[in-house]
């Protein structure tokens, strides 16, 4: 079997609550059968901080591109990247630049945004 990799944005209050929320999409999307190649296939994750004055994003590229970061491990626990308030003066713009597959409900001013991403068995 192969993997794929993934990332997804979420907005809720908490990283426990957003990964809950990635998983259940994933599940209802790609089913329950597993080897989706997506968040559904994890069971838990871990928390990355960003280097001092690395951008969340940038944070995710450098993980994702460390052979040896544990977000590699299609087995391991998915990364997660805070990436704060989802309430911000250029809340529009910044919502323009998510895709179809970012969980982000432009209608709850107050929640966090949540970067999650690896590498999931498919």
């Amino acid at each position: 079997m192969g993997a794929e990799q993934f990332v997804i944005r979420v907005a809720a209050l908490t990283a426990d609550a957003a990964f809950r929320k990635a998983r259940e999409h994933a599940l209802y999307e790609y089913g329950h059968r597993g080897y989706t190649g997506t968040i559904a296939e994890k069971s838990s994750f871990d928390l990355v901080v960003p280097l001092p004055g690395e951008a969340p994003l940038a944070c995710v590229d450098r993980c994702l591109d460390d052979e040896n970061h544990f977000c590699q491990n299609k087995w391991g626990p998915a990364a997660c990247v805070d990436m704060g308030e989802n309430l911000a003066p250029n809340r529009k713009e910044r919502l323009d630049t998510f895709t179809d597959e970012d969980l982000i409900d432009p209608n709850r001013p107050v929640d966090y945004i949540f970067c999650f991403f690896g590498w999931a068995s498919c």
